[in-house]
């Protein structure tokens, strides 16, 4: 009787290993629901980039949903810029998982207290922190690029008055599907590069600064012309995001839209010629 014991209790745990390995063959892209923030993980197979982090550990769940058990690795993290709705939450990402790799602008002169802390874990995990770089950053099933880094070098001396300006673009595609994740992007960045022609078609766009009417434009949806569109924000936020005037572009240029103060977690998934929400 022990033996079967024994030999149901290994086979539960196979059972639980094989149904918890995500698929190889497709995409997932995941809006956690981290309140008034960001935190999206792209993940196909047992490779993820996490983009963001959010203001506290809530991501913790989002991505014990989407990983497996199993996997305690995170193969990219990007922080697209210096604010605590960001970067929050990586703190205690980088307490428990191991991430092989982080991309945030290096910043230098007075910190917040927030920042500091969050400079210091990493140093203590012995992750370096990779300057971004224009161009791509994966290559392979899964094809991922820096759009934007920063707007000048002079913003990287210190926190400018809007930390926004300093938000890394990147932009993942899968066979014939393509993710274009804006972080806080702001209106004068994205219409340089709408002027440089780093903008192209997407099929999903995060709506940029959780729906702020300073984040996207017209000129920018126009160029996209995305799909699908998701806002992160907070239920009741104080700022009042996402906007009105936002929100009307978005139904103007027939854009599906999903939010997080609505819907909470958004998942879409991409088998390469088609992305659909799923959740």
């Amino acid at each position: 009787m022990r033996v079967f014991w024994i030999t149901s209790f290994f086979i539960s745990l196979l059972f639980i290993y094989v149904f918890s390995l995500p698929s190889k063959s497709l995409l997932k892209v995941v809006i956690c629901d981290v309140g008034q923030g960001d935190a999206i993980l792209v993940s196909i197979g047992n490779w993820q980039a996490l983009i963001d982090g959010g203001p506290d550990n809530s991501v913790l769940l989002c991505l014990g949903r989407h990983m497996s058990i199993f996997d305690r690795e995170i193969e990219l993290v990007v922080l697209t810029h210096p604010q605590l709705d960001h970067f929050g939450g990586l703190m205690d990402v980088v307490d428990r998982y191991k991430v092989k790799r982080l991309i945030a602008n290096p910043v230098s002169g007075e910190l917040t207290p927030e920042y500091r802390m969050f400079e210091n874990k990493l140093s203590l995990s012995s992750i370096d922190i990779e300057a971004p770089k224009f161009g791509p950053i994966i290559s392979g099933l899964l094809d991922g690029f820096v759009v934007s880094t920063t707007k000048t070098s002079k913003q990287l001396k210190g926190f400018s008055s809007d930390p926004n300006m300093l938000s890394i673009v990147t932009l993942f595609t899968f066979g014939d599907n393509s993710i274009l994740l804006t972080g806080d992007l702001d209106p004068e960045t994205s219409q340089k590069l709408l002027q440089m022609g780093r903008i192209q078609k997407v099929d999903l766009l995060k709506v940029p600064h959780h729906g702020s009417r300073n984040g996207l434009t017209e000129d920018f949806l126009q160029k996209t012309k995305p799909v699908k569109a998701a806002i992160s924000c907070g239920i009741k936020n104080q700022h009042g995001h996402p906007h009105k005037e936002v929100l009307e572009m978005l139904t103007e240029f027939g854009v599906e839209v999903a939010r997080t103060d609505h819907d909470g977690e958004i998942v879409y998934v991409s088998d390469g010629n088609r992305l659909t929400r799923v959740r």
